[in-house]
């Protein structure tokens, strides 16, 4: 990019191989295999002649003042870069070389002679190439992998129970028909379901798009036993921008198995009073469901996790990986006050989740739409 005078500045690769002495080593080769897209990284090549960055041993009697003291670019047929370190060296005032041979080794390279630099620097590059994947497998920074492919991503996902290939992204294959208030209704003919299908297809085949590393700033709040209803609120008000608040024992009804109901009669059974007598086929269970309230919101935001929305699949996929199998929740959207729109024919509002009938402005937030998804 050209500055005020019209001069051209170098680019910061252009700036490494002028001035190499003023890189530190790990940011220099980081910077070299940037630009060495598709290469195997440093030290992983099988065959070190076939690698695209060469380590040479500067040996010198002084005191360098720099990790690199220059890069050399390619030249002819060798598109290998080549980085003249002042560290770990071989010979030299700090290297393990004897003095008489450093003395010869300079001897010979002075006349041009360079056998026996090139023979020490076999074993340089190996050691500073070993040296390099050290320091990268201990720094994310320096991994040129995908975000998703390097060895902290899988250490992440191991915590949250995704480590292994049997688990990676579980949570991007669940379709909102699989989490839609839909399917699982005991009051509704298949007939009456498949139709109600039929109308709302345009959005029972999204999928639920939760990419497994959206977790991973929430590893160390998923990885906590037990699970609260604070850490849920945290989970999905942190994930989605919004805010959340959970309401504990919100309760549900469970259908009596007929093998635990009260029957009287010669043949009867469970009808011991006070001990294993039942009155009517339910039972309220006061723990197993909750109500996750959503908000206050923009009618935007409620419109997009609403089942008709796209991240609905998403926010409930994300509940029920937090809660697990065995606590139910509902869904209460909070719209905040001024959001609540006059309702118009042709408007796209949809019957009972963004409808109101109304004649002066709402005074509060509007918190009556509820949903129950249900999972089969």
């Amino acid at each position: 990019m050209a500055t005020r005078r019209r001069n051209r500045e170098p680019s910061v690769a252009e700036s490494l191989l002028r001035e190499g002495h003023r890189f530190e080593f790990f940011q220099a080769v980081r910077l070299l295999e940037r630009n060495l897209k598709g290469e195997p990284s440093v030290g992983e090549q099988s065959v070190p002649g076939r690698e695209r960055i060469k380590f040479r041993s500067r040996v010198r009697m002084d005191f360098p003042a720099s990790d690199i003291n220059k890069v050399i670019p390619p030249k002819g047929d060798d598109e290998r870069h080549e980085l003249d370190t002042n560290f770990l060296p071989v010979g030299g005032f700090n290297g393990p070389l004897p003095q008489p041979y450093v003395q010869t080794l300079l001897d010979r390279t002075k006349r041009r002679d360079y056998a026996m630099r090139d023979f020490i620097d076999i074993f340089h590059h190996r050691l500073i190439s070993v040296f390099y994947r050290i320091r990268k497998k201990h720094r994310v920074a320096l991994d040129q992998s995908h975000p998703g492919e390097t060895h902290f991503t899988r250490y992440f996902l191991s915590f949250l129970g995704l480590g292994t290939k049997g688990t990676l992204n579980r949570l991007g294959v669940s379709t909102a028909a699989d989490l839609n208030p839909v399917a699982g209704s005991a009051n509704r003919s298949e007939e009456q379901t498949e139709g109600l299908r039929k109308l709302l297809n345009p959005w029972l085949s999204r999928t639920a798009p939760v990419d497994d590393r959206a977790l991973i700033r929430f590893a160390g709040l998923l990885n906590q036993r037990p699970r609260s209803a604070v850490g849920l609120e945290l989970f999905l008000s942190g994930h989605f921008r919004i805010p959340v608040q959970v309401r504990q024992f919100a309760g549900q009804w469970h259908r009596l198995d007929d093998d635990q109901k009260t029957v009287l009669g010669r043949g009867g059974m469970n009808n011991v009073l006070g001990q294993t007598a039942t009155l009517g086929e339910k039972v309220w269970d006061n723990t197993s469901r909750i109500e996750i309230e959503i908000g206050p919101v923009n009618s935007a935001t409620q419109a997009d996790l609403l089942p008709s929305g796209s991240g609905y699949a998403s926010l409930c996929a994300l509940a029920r990986f937090y809660l697990g199998d065995s606590t139910d929740f509902d869904i209460r959207y909070r719209v905040a006050a001024g959001q609540v729109d006059q309702i118009r024919l042709g408007a796209n509002t949809r019957l009972g989740w963004t409808s109101w009938l109304k004649t002066e402005g709402a005074e509060g937030d509007d918190a009556q739409v509820s949903v129950r998804p249900r999972f089969n």
